[in-house]
């Protein structure tokens, strides 16, 4: 019991409690006593069998390191407000702490879906009470709705490949309605990469766990059907109107699109020296000069870092902190895991491929969900390796 309510407290304490306006919070309190309990169980399981990311991690923290010694030597900024500007990335280190807990793979997918259905409900809420706001969140109207970020986001995509995947393997609609539900609220944030990567992945899985016999084309079908039915609603058809209306403005930009200004300024004109592309220029944070330079590059041009994905994070964290982060991703992706647990793997590869045109990767609240994905997959694999050593043994006997 203690050690589920301490993981509690710290996966609501990781998220902040969904940025919920009324919940008093000491951010500072809440990360450090955050940071020193997955501290103390890094340093108890740093050498224990069946860590197989931890080496990708490890190069990520020193990465991190490298980074601020980078900030200070090239912008100004100390050491200490460039590791505060990496408060959520710490959160990484609850993989440690999941494998010193030993929670169980049932639990951790029931907590995956708690925790999406409540992201979910307070996302209606708020687009419901708009524009009154009761999440810590920009709100504003676009591509047909109403477009905010909740910390915890990264529960409902994963909670939405779990559901998926059990329901290609046990055709129970629960699993099929519980799904579309989370996807339906993916869609509500008007992100043409994230909706689209979502539904080609699912294609992928749809692929990957069927038999294409009779019954597995006519729930192809049925999909099919169904999501030409949602397309239907009016408030869906907006959405997804304003999405084809956006990108056809994009194409009509051409070389003026401002992610092709972006990665142009962020490549070419802001780098104070070569140094940059093997440190990083430093992570902004804190109320340095720094910061505030940054902050003015997109209040002035609509230069935003963050909006040219893992390219941005690599000129801000440098290539080493960004190999760390590719390392364990990458991995995730293609490590060899049974059917019911693809949901994994394609969870990693769906932030493998967004992260390109959107901060998802490491935006805020993601790295605890990407530390349970992780720990998720060492439990799997520790279990398939144990069953066929046991089956191995009964074989020789």
């Amino acid at each position: 019991m203690l050690k589920k309510s301490l993981f509690i407290i710290i996966l609501i304490f990781s998220i902040h409690f969904w940025g919920i306006n009324f919940i008093p919070q000491k951010f500072n309190t809440e990360n450090f006593l955050s940071w020193f309990i997955m501290g103390v169980c890094f340093l108890l399981v740093i050498k224990a069998k069946g860590l197989n990311f931890r080496s990708a991690i490890l190069l990520f923290f020193v990465g991190i390191i490298l980074n601020a010694f980078s900030a200070y030597i090239n912008q100004g900024q100390s050491p200490i407000a460039t590791l505060l500007a990496f408060s959520t990335y710490y959160f990484i280190l609850f993989y440690f702490f999941l494998h010193k807990m030993e929670i169980s793979i049932k639990y951790l997918e029931n907590i995956i879906i708690l925790f999406a259905v409540i992201y979910s409900l307070l996302y209606i809420i708020q687009v419901l009470v708009d524009p009154y706001q009761i999440i810590n969140s920009s709100l504003y109207a676009d591509r047909g709705t109403i477009r905010l970020r909740i910390e915890g986001n990264g529960f409902l995509v994963l909670a939405y490949f779990l559901l998926l995947n059990r329901f290609f393997l046990s055709r129970k609609f629960i699993y099929l309605i519980t799904s579309l539900g989370f996807f339906v609220i993916l869609l509500m944030g008007g992100f043409r990469t994230l909706t689209f990567v979502a539904l080609f992945l699912s294609v992928i899985m749809f692929i990957r766990l069927v038999s294409f016999n009779i019954r597995d084309y006519s729930v192809f079908v049925f999909l099919a059907l169904l999501f030409v039915g949602l397309s239907q609603v009016e408030g869906i058809s907006n959405i997804l109107k304003g999405m084809v209306t956006s990108t056809e403005e994009i194409f009509e930009q051409g070389d003026k699109y401002v992610r092709i200004l972006q990665l142009d300024f962020f490549f070419n004109k802001f780098p104070k020296n070569g140094s940059v592309f093997f440190l990083g220029s430093g992570l902004p944070g804190g109320y340095s000069q720094y910061y505030a330079l940054v902050e003015s590059f997109g209040w002035n041009y609509g230069y935003y870092w963050s909006d040219i994905g893992l390219l941005g994070l690599y000129i801000m964290i440098g290539p080493v902190a960004v190999a760390g982060i590719l390392w364990y991703t990458i991995k995730a992706m293609f490590i060899k895991l049974p059917k019911d647990k693809l949901y994994l793997n394609l969870y990693f590869a769906y932030l493998f491929l967004v992260s390109f045109t959107t901060m998802e990767i490491f935006r805020e609240g993601i790295f605890v969900v990407q530390a349970i994905g992780l720990y998720l997959i060492d439990k799997v694999v520790k279990e398939n390796y144990n069953n066929q050593i046991s089956e191995d043994e009964v074989a020789v006997y």
